[in-house]
């Protein structure tokens, strides 16, 4: 099989803030946001906002399902996408590196944009599709043996994405993202990370794809209340 590019690539910035809430031992709650931006800084792109809830099976296994929303902009035309999505992660450590795996499934509702006969885009309700995505990660602590307080690390990841629905005919492999990834544990609340991404979207009619390059900026923040509850 035989891919030829389709557009020059893309340069973008996503910037990403991810908060999580714990409210007690096994549970916890996820919030989310992203500010995605073509040219690095100059053109809005999408915005995303996600929620979700955590639960811990083990030390190294947990489930997490909720409801994203996405807004894209092309030009001055704006969609939305509602989307359902739940995971499973394990983490597994060997001496100093820690693997992590990730198995997501999403259902999207996306509203259908079409041209009129102006070639204005119009809305004309909502389509439909299934997705399953699955990232491996590495983690690599440079300073410390572990991921303790003040740490600096690199982690590399790869995270294919799979059209699964019934009757859709176009490529299964519908993308795939790879990051190299440079942070800093601040302490058991922060976290900087500053990502290089390289996007491979395939079209689903044609042989074709689109590249495009994603500097991602990362903050998280961890909270958790039975702690702050403790020290009251």
């Amino acid at each position: 099989m035989v891919f030829s590019q389709k557009s020059n690539p893309k340069f973008i910035t996503w910037s990403t803030s991810i908060t999580n809430v714990k409210t007690a031992e096994k549970i916890s709650f996820l919030i989310e946001y992203q500010n995605r931006r073509n040219d690095f800084l100059s053109h809005k792109l999408q915005s995303l906002a996600r929620l979700g809830v955590e639960y811990s099976f083990t030390k190294k296994i947990t489930g997490t399902g909720g409801y994203a929303w996405f807004l894209t902009h092309i030009s001055d035309f704006s969609f939305n996408e509602h989307r359902l999505w739940k995971q499973v992660t394990h983490n597994q450590s060997y001496k100093r590196i820690v693997f992590n795996q990730r198995l997501r499934a999403e259902q999207r509702f996306l509203e259908n944009k079409t041209r009129n006969q102006s070639g204005e885009f119009v809305l004309d309700g909502y389509n439909y599709n299934h997705r399953i995505r699955y990232r491996f990660m590495i983690i690599l602590p440079i300073n410390k043996k572990s991921m303790e307080n003040n740490t600096l690390f690199v982690s590399i990841s790869d995270e294919p994405f799979f059209r699964i629905e019934k009757n859709y005919k176009g490529n299964l492999l519908e993308r795939n993202r790879f990051l190299g990834t440079v942070g800093w544990r601040f302490n058991e609340k922060y976290t900087f990370q500053l990502s290089y991404m390289n996007h491979f979207i395939i079209k689903n009619t044609s042989f074709v794809f689109e590249k495009m390059h994603t500097i991602q900026p990362t903050i998280t923040y961890n909270w958790n209340r039975n702690t702050q509850s403790e020290l009251q």
